[in-house]
């Protein structure tokens, strides 16, 4: 189910209220239920990955519980790790990498083909695995409790506003809120109302319209003029930025109407006066990525120049592969083969 649907201004309204008709501490089941369902309009049988996801981190979290060495915590952090990572790694990264290899192996000369898999990649499985990952990574280092109850940590996992599209949430600011009482305040849902207009005003009018102009161009980019190309490209960047903080908006607004608060995302990024503060906004993502690691502020540019190259490592080696095609690096591999090989191996000169 997407935000800017029909069926979402069905599903949102009916939830919000029946949110606040009931019981607060009967409240958790039906946010539970609303989140599957929302997912489960997708793809019904992919909610497992989320159900076997959150039963994984519940699990080691729980395990963790009166071991007073990270020695003794760590084999529950790193099944928790083995577990997000590979489901992501499969879903999201396998099929890429195989192509790549096939592609990279054609263009020196071997004869081999990559296999094919026709996986479907899950919507938001970077978010909910990052998040499950992140708690747990989190009660290892002693920065929260484990949550006893697996209801509330299975809404926390999946609460449908932010699960599809982030904000990723760390586990002591979202997690306590699900025990809070949220009473109707009719500021709150005005304001929350405002944001989510907002948000599907960048999504809809100005991201979705302008990509209609955007991929015209770079569908036939050699049928176009330097200038045009140039201005597409400007407005791929708004249009990118508009759906994102767009959906974030959405995100954040839904939330608020409920009575919860979720991080601020895509604070003008396009306002970044250097490539130090982009990286430093970058940082946080470190904080999910490497286990049991501390941020000290002089370590915060080099996590973000980790978190940029993991996040760009598939779109670099995509491009490579493009630049591949067009340079036919196949001719560059067979002559490579043809070279005179020397008589005598190369003998090191260092003492």
């Amino acid at each position: 189910m997407l935000f800017n649907s029909l069926e979402f201004l069905v599903f949102f309204p009916l939830v919000a209220v029946l949110f606040f008709l009931l019981p607060p501490n009967r409240r958790w089941v039906l946010l539970l239920i609303a989140s599957y369902w929302f997912y489960m309009s997708w793809r019904p049988e992919y909610a497992l990955l989320i159900a076997g996801s959150t039963l994984v981190d519940y699990f080691c979290s729980y395990r963790m519980v009166g071991l007073a060495e990270k020695r003794a915590r760590r084999p529950y952090l790193w099944l928790s790790m083995a577990v997000n990572l590979g489901l992501l790694v499969t879903y999201k990264y396998l099929g890429f990498f195989l192509r790549s290899a096939g592609s990279v192996a054609q263009s020196v000369g071997l004869d081999w083909q990559a296999p094919v898999l026709d996986i479907l990649l899950p919507v938001g499985i970077s978010f909910y695995t990052f998040q499950t990952m992140s708690y747990t990574i989190d009660v290892y280092n002693g920065v929260v409790k484990p949550e006893k109850h697996a209801g509330i940590f299975a809404v926390f996992v999946a609460f449908f506003p932010q699960l599809v599209a982030g904000p990723i949430e760390r586990a002591g600011s979202l997690l306590p809120q699900f025990r809070m009482v949220q009473r109707l305040d009719a500021d709150r849902i005005a304001s929350g109302l405002r944001l989510m207009a907002w948000g599907m005003f960048k999504k809809v009018v100005i991201a979705d319209r302008i990509s209609v102009a955007v991929n015209h161009v770079y569908g036939s980019p050699y049928d176009h003029p330097g200038p045009v190309l140039a201005l597409a490209t400007v407005l791929f960047a708004l249009q990118i930025y508009c759906d994102f903080s767009g959906y974030s908006d959405i995100a954040i607004g839904t939330a608020r109407v409920l009575g919860f608060s979720l991080m601020l995302n895509f604070r003008q990024p396009y306002h970044a006066a250097s490539i130090s503060r982009i990286l430093e906004a970058l940082a946080h993502l470190a904080q999910h990525l490497v286990p049991g690691l501390r941020l000290y502020p002089a370590r915060r540019q080099p996590l973000g120049e980790v978190a940029l190259v993991l996040q760009s490592l598939p779109h670099l080696l995509d491009q490579w592969l493009v630049a591949r095609r067009q340079l036919d690096l196949r001719g560059v591999g067979r002559a490579a083969r043809h070279l005179p090989r020397a008589r005598h191996p190369v003998r090191s000169v260092a003492r």
